[in-house]
C-alpha cells in the first residue's frame, strides 16, 4: 500500500532580507580573512546595492498600486517616488542617502563595466604597497572600513522616517529584534551587522 503525501508551503520572500544578510557574511568573510578579501568587498558592496533596490521594490509594491509599471526606473527615481508618496526627506548631501549615491555608482561600474585604459601618478615616501598598480579602480581600492560604511548608513535608510514604519513590521524587524529567529542563517542573529 503506497501513501501520497502532499503538502502545500505558502511563504512570503523578501528578498532585501537574504540580498542584506549575502552583504554582511561577505563583508565579514573579508574583515575575517585578507586572501580574497577584495573579491568578498566587492561581493558585498554590490549586494547591498541589491538590496536597496529590493527594499525600494518591496516598500513600492506594497505602498503604489501601479508599481509594476514603474519598477524598472533606476533607484534613485524609485526614491524619489516613494519620498513624495510616504511623505519623507531624503538628504542626499549627507549620510546615510549620500552613502548609498557612493555605493550605486560602485555598483554601476561593475554592473555596466567595460575595458579602460588609466594613468594615475602616486607619490609616497617609500616603496609602493604590494599590488599597488593595480589598485586604480575604485571597486579595486575598497576596504573593509569603505563597504561598512555602506552597510551601517543603509541599514539607517531601512530605519529611517516613514520607511521605518515597513521594515518594523516585516520578518526582518521581528528578527533583528529577536522576536522571530532563523534557523537557516547565522546561529549569532540577531547581530550588529543583520538589521534594523
Amino acid at each position: 500500500m503506497s501513501h501520497e503525501h502532499v503538502t502545500t508551503y505558502e511563504i512570503e520572500s523578501k528578498t532585501y532580507v537574504a540580498l542584506f544578510h549575502t552583504g554582511w557574511h561577505l563583508l565579514d568573510m573579508a574583515e575575517k580573512h585578507e586572501v580574497g578579501s577584495l573579491l568578498n568587498l566587492r561581493g558585498s558592496a554590490v549586494f547591498l546595492a541589491f538590496s536597496f533596490e529590493a527594499y525600494l521594490n518591496h516598500v513600492g509594491s506594497e505602498e503604489i498600486s501601479f508599481w509594476e509599471e514603474i519598477e524598472r526606473i533606476g533607484h534613485s527615481k524609485k526614491l524619489i517616488v516613494l519620498s513624495k508618496h510616504l511623505k519623507f526627506k531624503i538628504g542626499t548631501s549627507r549620510p546615510p542617502f549620500q552613502t548609498l549615491d557612493a555605493l550605486f555608482k560602485l555598483r554601476d561600474a561593475l554592473a555596466h563595466g567595460r575595458s579602460q585604459t588609466k594613468t594615475e601618478v602616486v607619490k609616497t615616501r617609500g616603496k609602493p604597497e604590494n599590488n599597488a598598480a593595480w589598485r586604480l579602480l575604485p571597486w579595486e581600492k575598497l576596504t573593509p572600513k569603505d563597504v561598512l560604511r555602506f552597510h551601517d548608513d543603509l541599514k539607517n535608510v531601512f530605519k529611517s522616517s516613514t520607511m521605518r514604519d515597513k521594515i518594523l513590521t516585516s520578518d526582518l524587524g521581528m528578527r533583528a529584534t529577536g522576536l522571530i529567529t532563523s534557523p537557516n542563517l547565522d546561529p549569532s542573529w540577531p547581530c550588529r551587522h543583520c538589521l534594523p
